[in-house]
């Protein structure tokens, strides 16, 4: 789970091997979404969301990122503010 201070960013499944596929120079969007969250992107053009991607069973990777429309589909343009990877929060049993 990522830091409480981004738990309001709405969560969207990511390849992050998929950057820069535009042929723009600087371009550091990714545009491979998980499938089922790209009903939502559409909704979502113009706001900051939380991209994330399942590294292993254990680790994953959550960047902040802003909602973009490209072409006939979506982008997601990275903040450098915050990036993560590392362990994936386990329940505690019997809590």
């Amino acid at each position: 789970m990522p830091p409480p201070q981004y738990s309001h960013l709405v969560p969207i499944g990511c390849d992050f091997n998929a950057f820069g596929l535009s042929d723009e120079p600087n371009d550091n969007c990714y545009y491979s979404f998980d499938r089922q969250h790209v009903s939502l992107l559409s909704d979502l053009i113009g706001k900051r969301v939380l991209l994330y991607s399942p590294d292993s069973d254990s680790e994953v990777t959550y960047c902040e990122a802003v909602v973009e429309g490209y072409r006939q589909g979506w982008r997601g343009e990275p903040e450098r503010s915050f990036w993560f990877c590392g362990f994936r929060a386990r329940p505690v049993e019997g809590a």
